[in-house]
Formats: structure tokens, sequence, C-alpha cells
């Protein structure tokens, strides 16, 4: 806010309006008097007005500078407004020195004035009314000179107060300045100081990314030297398997070959109690072509081991022991051609093929047909169509938890079924024989074990069908683990299929003759041939398998260089 000051001219003209209000008589009589009498004015009093230079700014902030930085542009904008406030307070202050100057020639006007009338005042007498009244008119004068005296001070402190405020505005421009100085220091050396940074964490980045680079290309040069040395020992493994196949056949082809040159006894059959066994054909078919099985009179020991009938214990003692359990015992060594030999093998990975389910089938069920005889009860017969259905029931996960579920049921056989569930042990079954006992055992159980049951498994077995022949069937499926086989026998009435009867094949292999192991001349041409061919495409694999090795044992010493 801009200070009041007083106007001077003004106060300078009232004097002198108020000093000329006097007669003129009495300034003629001043006159005289002034010669006559003693001086009654001690001293004059004179005011001087102080030159106060405008002050210059310390220092000078340029319009075109420009912050970039936010503190220093806030100093700059405010060295900018303090620069505007002395250049105001300069302007002013100008002004008031020339009312200063104005208002010292006033007050030098009225010091003449006063110094002739205290010349009047010695020429007057003392006594002379007139004489006081100009000594009255003098003290009034010099009471208008003290006060005017006292404007010109209040105007020389207003003067000093202005210069003091001009100099804290400079100051503050000064301080201002130097704030804008330290500020774009500071600016500077921050922006230094980040770009310093950054460079070293740029550095610091790189290094880190170049570390990281050779690690990963280590890394990486390791994973593909084991990858590529992983690839050789299989590649080489592939070519040690394929050779050992290639022997193997050849060895075959060379036993083939060796056969049909010295016209010897088909080496497939094998000598068993009561006659011969081809090994290379089914134990149903061996079974049903040279009357191999067990006596159907379970009291009598004919020396075969293979059976065809199952002890079923009384109705009025279920539970009673099988009193011919230790007939047909097969621990005698002149059995070991049943069981040595590459006899009706089931695969121990993979369970049993198709075909020997089927084989399984057929002759559980002539157990249970001829123990039904025994009873006078019709047998069961097992049409193709029952038996696959029964294969889709055993491999359905109710059937796995023994569980008799009749959407699964309905699901396999497209309608509700008598049935019966367990588990056949594969432990100690690497043939069909062996696994046609563990069957037997599960059998049994089922007929003679019951009671947890309600004796349900041993009466749909039992089944008195009257008059007619209910289809049935057995079905198998492997667990998981391999322990197992899920049993499933599941009936409803006679078949109601044309597709055939699976248990004529008894009969059908008795028709076919005995298998005999009398001397001929064997033909393997055929055999030979096949092995040949296998040979052929084992060979042009070896050679893709070792061309693929050479070329992998060349990339991997290319990486280990």
């Amino acid at each position: 806010m801009m200070k009041e000051h007083i106007n001077f001219n003004t106060v300078a003209k009232e004097h002198k309006k108020l000093y000329k209000s006097g007669k003129t008589w009495m300034a003629a009589t001043l006159m005289t008097v002034g010669l006559a009498g003693g001086a009654m004015l001690a001293g004059t009093t004179t005011a001087n007005a102080d030159e106060v230079a405008p002050v210059q700014s310390a220092g000078t902030i340029q319009a075109s500078q420009q912050a970039t930085d936010p503190e220093l542009a806030n100093a700059q904008s405010d060295a900018q407004k303090q620069q505007s406030t002395i250049n105001s307070a300069n302007a002013q202050l100008k002004d008031q020195q020339n009312q200063l100057s104005e208002a010292q020639g006033q007050q030098s006007s009225a010091q003449q004035e006063l110094d002739q009338a205290k010349q009047a005042q010695q020429v007057a007498t003392q006594n002379d009314p007139a004489v006081k009244q100009a000594q009255a008119d003098v003290n009034q004068a010099q009471q208008q000179v003290d006060n005017q005296q006292q404007v010109v001070n209040d105007a020389q402190t207003a003067v000093n107060n202005d210069s003091q405020n001009i100099q804290s505005a400079t100051s503050a421009v000064s301080q201002a300045s130097q704030a804008v100085d330290q500020a774009r220091q500071t600016a500077t050396d921050a922006i230094n100081q980040v770009a310093a940074q950054q460079a070293n964490e740029a550095q610091n980045k790189i290094d880190q990314l170049e570390n990281q680079g050779k690690a990963q290309a280590s890394q990486n040069l390791d994973n593909q030297i084991n990858n590529v040395s992983g690839q050789v020992t299989d590649t080489q493994n592939e070519v040690n398997n394929t050779n050992s196949k290639i022997s193997d056949l050849q060895g075959q082809v060379k036993d083939l070959q060796d056969q049909e040159k010295n016209t010897q006894t088909d080496p497939n059959i094998k000598t068993v109690p009561n006659g011969v066994i081809d090994t290379s054909k089914s134990l149903l078919e061996n079974a049903s072509r040279n009357n191999l099985w067990m006596s159907a009179d379970r009291s009598q020991d004919n020396g075969n081991i293979i059976p065809q009938n199952i002890y079923v214990s009384p109705d009025n003692d279920k539970t009673a022991l099988d009193p011919y359990a230790n007939i047909g015992n097969a621990s005698g060594s002149q059995y070991d051609n049943y069981f040595n030999t590459n006899f009706d093998l089931v695969n121990q990975n993979t369970g049993m093929t198709d075909a020997q389910k089927q084989e399984l089938a057929i002759l559980m069920l002539n157990e249970i047909n001829h123990a039904r005889e025994q009873r006078g009860l019709k047998p069961f017969t097992m049409s193709e169509q029952k038996y696959q259905q029964a294969q889709v029931r055993a491999s359905q996960p109710s059937a796995n938890g023994l569980e008799h579920n009749e959407n699964d049921i309905i699901s396999a056989f497209g309608r509700d079924q008598y049935e019966c569930l367990a588990y056949i042990p594969t432990n100690g079954g690497s043939n069909m024989l062996s696994l046609l006992y563990n069957a037997a055992g599960t059998l049994g159980n089922m007929l003679d074990a019951d009671a947890s049951s309600d004796w349900g498994h041993r009466e749909n077995f039992l089944e008195d069908t009257g008059d007619l022949n209910y289809d049935a069937a057995f079905g198998f499926h492997l667990t998981d683990d391999g322990q197992y086989y899920v049993l499933t026998f599941d009936y409803d009435g006679p078949a109601r299929n044309n597709t055939p009867n699976m248990m004529d094949r008894i009969a059908q292999y008795q028709a076919m003759g005995p298998i005999t192991g009398d001397s001929h001349v064997v033909d393997n041409s055929a055999k030979i041939n096949d092995l040949n061919n296998q040979i052929s495409n084992l060979q042009n694999t070896l050679s893709s398998q070792q061309s693929h090795l050479q070329d992998l044992n060349t990339q991997l010493q290319n990486l280990q260089a």
C-alpha cells in the first residue's frame, strides 16, 4: 500500500496567507520599531531536504530466463514482484524529494519575513502597544515557522522511512536473486545427481544384464550339451536294442532253418501224463482235443490236472469241506511241461488277450455246467453277444467296486440281470492253467463260503431254470494296479440273439481229433519269410538310428569345443 505524504505546497501557501493577514500600516510600524528596539528573536531555523538517490536493484531478473524447475520458477516470480515494488518506491521517493525541495523553499521565504519582523521589532518601543502586537505577531510567525519545521521534519522522517523500505526491498530482491541462484544451483545439482545416479543405475543394469547373459548363455550351452548328450545315449540304446532284436530274429531264423534241415518232431510238442500238449495252441484246445480233463467224477484221479468240474457242498451243509481237494494235485515234476514252457502264457503287464478271456470264460462256465448237470439242472449257454456285453460290464467303475449298479447293468446288457461280482487274483497266474486255478478258487468261495452274502452268489450259479437254457456270461477286467481281474457273471433268461454259443467250441475242438507228436517234415518257410521281413525293417531302422547317432555326436563335439 502507498504511504500518505503531506502536501508541502499546501502547507507553504497557508503560511504565507496567514502571515499576510496583518494591516499594511503594521508593516511600516514594525520596521520603525525594529530600528529602535533590541532584537527579540534569538535565531533562525533552516530546514534542508536530504537528497535520496533512487536505489538500483542489486540483481536484475531477465524476463527471457525461463525456469524448468518448479522451485526455481517460484523464486524468479518472487524476484520479479520485488523488482516491481522497488521501481514503484523509487518513483514515489522522487516525488517526495520534489515536494521536500518546494517546502524548503517556502521555509526560506518565511525565514526572510521573520528576519524582517525581528528587524522591525528592534526599532519599536517595548511598551508600545503596537510593539506588543508586533511581538505577538512575531511569536505567531515563530510558531508557524516551528510548525512548518515539524512538517519538514516529518517529511524527512517519511523520506528516511521510505529509503529504509527501499533498502529492505532491495535486500529482499538481493535475497530473492540469491534464492534464484541457489535454486538454480540446487536444480543443477539435483539434475546432475539424478543424471549421475541414472548413469550408475544404467551401468549397473548393463553389468547385470551382461552377467545374466553370460550366465544364461553358459546355462543354455550346458542344457544343450546335456540335451544332446541325453539324445546320444537314448539313440545309442535304440541302436543297441535294434541290434539285439535283429540278432534275436536271426537266431530264430536259424532255428527254423535247422528244423527244416533235420526233419524232426515239432518242438512245440511236449509230453504230459496221458498224452502230449502243443504249446503253440491254447489250453482249451489241448484239453478238448487230447481229452486232458480231470475226471468228471471228482472222486476219481485219472492223472490229468485240467479241471472240468467244481466242488459244490451239500445244501444241508453248505460249509462242508471238499473231500477230494487233493485229487488232481499238479505238484509232481511230470506236470512241468504245463508250466515251464511257453504254454498259453499271460502277459503280466497287459493281462489276458480277448482270445484268452474267451477261453477262460468257457473253461469256468464248463465247470459250473458240470456242477449243474450233477444236480439235474440245465446248463447255461454263452452267446458271443452276451460275452461281449459282459466285458463292457466288467470294465465299468461300479463293477470294479463290486457294486450292483442297476443303471450300469442296463447300460451294458439293455436290461436288468442276475449278477455275481468278485475278484480273481493275478498272483501266480503266469499262464492260462494257473490262472484257471485262481478263478476256480474264486468260484469255490462264492459256492461254498457265501454266508456273508446270504448265499446269493450260490443261488445265481445254481438257479433252477426248468427246461430252459439261460444265456449267461463271465466278464473280466484287469484292475489298474494289476493285482486282480474284476469278475462278473450275469444272466436274465434264454438267449435273445442268434449269435453262436461259445460253449460249443469244446465239441468243435474234439471233432478236430487229437494232437500227436509224430515226426513230420517241418515247413517253416512262411515263418522264415516273416522273420526276414522283420529283420529287413529293423535294419532300415538301424541305419536311420546310426545316421542320427552320428549327427548327434558331431553336434555334441561342436558344443563341447
